[in-house]
């Protein structure tokens, strides 16, 4: 295991190091059209009249009751985007009309009795999940610790304007639910021992260092211990990565895996004045940035594989700055070329706050380069591969076909090695259909139950009573590859069968 980014940061010391603000001063809200200034100011004006969402337990136990995750979550999202909401309306008018809505919000906030998603009430990975939170014994998971940033950075731009009592409680709230726990606890995210990680472990982790870097109660020899932990954290979630940078938890998952690694040093770099500027320049991380304009088909289809869906979401600002940052001009330029497409470019339904200001801080360059790009053509390569993982894309002629040949002991698998899909002149022709909305069953022993997992729905051989399995030993091995045609055999994929003795699929591109 290499620990480069941990290497690094052991080389700084506490007073390298200073807390963000959100905006050091305005010119980023300044320099927004006044269409867009109104716009913000509307969302916030709505909650004048409005309720804040009510969120009974009712509903967190209805997951455990029925397997529902969906029902909790929507008014769960509705909250922090109220919250949101009413924060950007007070930061473009500053005028104090918003102030207590947002003291409102927040102590509702603080009246949760956890932050985090009854899907995720567990303290390892694939524990056992009661169904009723236990304040006590606070869980770092995703969405607690970016709710913990978001809470975090809105005490912190208007501390001036709240009471003391509130500051107070923030806090309070802050530690207990995440600070002395991402000191003290060991989440499996955390990836002691080497672990299996996915997503989470840089999710997690960019949001506690989100949360920390803008607290109220910042401490400078603090911090560098979060850094350090965190880089740990992340060195495993880099390791796991293969020196081709492909993300096997697909496209829809690349903003908050390579995206959230990114984010992490990124407020590593910004706390510590660039000190860190460096592993900027590493290649694996410049290949973990490019994985997602390699992986696009055309307009809105990108290759998805797993629990990704075809339509994997837009290019954000966050993506823009990230292929900056590795100096990736034809990455910058994919990204601003699709920016007229992006519906949401300020990121107003974007939760993390961290991610809304990029998307202000970057709007101008980006749309200049955007407009650059509109009558310039995008460059792909003709074939494309991902030895890490076993993806092979083939492009010619504005056709796509994309093969997954690699095992099916991948994070969010769908016991579809061998599978292809297949675009003909940009549009869906042979598909993969991705995941179903998540519920009980997605992430536990009933997982291969569900119809969008098992091997029959995908674009493979099938045969009576031998789907193919998860797990280790289930690499398919290839036989032959060339810039246009695969072939696989795919027995080990497969539940031992006496009756299956080969199965090996031969995939070339001049069929299509």
């Amino acid at each position: 295991m290499t620990n480069i980014i941990n290497n690094v940061v052991k080389q700084l010391k506490s007073e390298d190091l200073n807390a963000l603000s959100f905006y050091k001063d305005n010119f980023y809200i300044d320099n927004l059209v006044e269409e867009d200034k109104q716009n913000l100011i509307k969302r916030g004006e709505k909650w004048l009249s409005k309720e804040f969402p009510p969120l009974p337990f009712s509903l967190y136990r209805e997951y455990k009751l029925t397997g529902n995750r969906v029902n909790f979550q929507t008014i769960v999202d509705n909250r922090r985007f109220a919250l949101n909401d009413v924060f950007f309306a007070e930061l473009v008018e500053n005028k104090s009309r918003f102030i207590d809505l947002i003291i409102e919000f927040l102590y509702e906030t603080f009246s949760e009795i956890v932050w985090w998603l009854p899907a995720h009430n567990v303290y390892q990975r694939d524990g056992f999940n009661s169904g009723y939170p236990d304040s006590t014994n606070p869980i770092i998971a995703l969405f607690c610790a970016e709710t913990a940033a978001q809470v975090s950075i809105i005490v912190n731009t208007f501390k001036d304007r709240l009471p003391n009592e509130l500051i107070n409680i923030a806090n309070k709230e802050l530690e207990e639910r995440i600070f002395t726990p991402f000191e003290e606890s060991e989440f499996w995210w955390m990836a002691k021992d080497g672990d299996f990680v996915n997503n989470w472990a840089p999710w997690c982790t960019q949001n506690v260092l989100l949360s920390y870097a803008f607290s109220p109660s910042f401490d400078h020899s603090r911090m560098l211990k979060f850094m350090n932990k965190s880089s740990i954290i992340l060195d495993c979630f880099f390791n796991s990565y293969g020196e081709d940078g492909c993300c096997e938890e697909g496209p829809q998952y690349y903003h908050v895996a390579g995206g959230t690694l990114f984010g992490s040093l990124e407020i590593i770099n910004l706390c510590s004045n660039n000190k860190i500027n460096e592993i900027f320049k590493n290649e694996k991380l410049n290949n973990i940035a490019s994985y997602i304009k390699k992986v696009h088909i055309s307009g809105p289809y990108y290759v998805n594989f797993g629990d990704s869906n075809a339509k994997a979401g837009s290019c954000n600002a966050k993506d823009y700055l990230f292929a900056k940052r590795v100096d990736n001009k034809e990455l910058m330029d994919f990204i601003s070329k699709y920016w007229i497409e992006v519906e949401d470019k300020l990121s107003i339904n974007e939760r993390n706050l961290f991610d809304r200001y990029i998307a202000l801080r970057y709007f101008d360059e980006i749309e200049k380069l955007s407009k650059e790009m509109k009558n310039k053509e995008v460059e792909y390569s003709t074939f494309t591969q991902f030895k890490s993982k076993g993806l092979y894309i083939f492009k010619y002629d504005n056709n796509t076909l994309a093969v997954q040949a690699g095992s099916n002991n991948m994070s969010h698998n769908h016991n579809d090695t061998g599978s292809f899909i297949y675009y003909k002149k940009g549009e869906p022709l042979f598909i993969d259909v991705g995941v179903e909305e998540y519920s009980e069953k997605s992430f536990s022993k009933d997982r291969y139950k569900i119809w969008t997992m098992r091997s029959t729905y995908h674009n493979l051989s099938n045969f009576e009573d031998c789907e193919q399995i998860d797990g280790v030993n289930t690499d398919c091995e290839i036989l032959n590859l060339k810039d246009n045609e695969i072939t696989m055999q795919l027995k080990n994929t497969y539940k031992e069968n006496p009756k299956l003795l080969s199965c090996s699929i031969e995939i070339l591109t001049a069929t299509f």
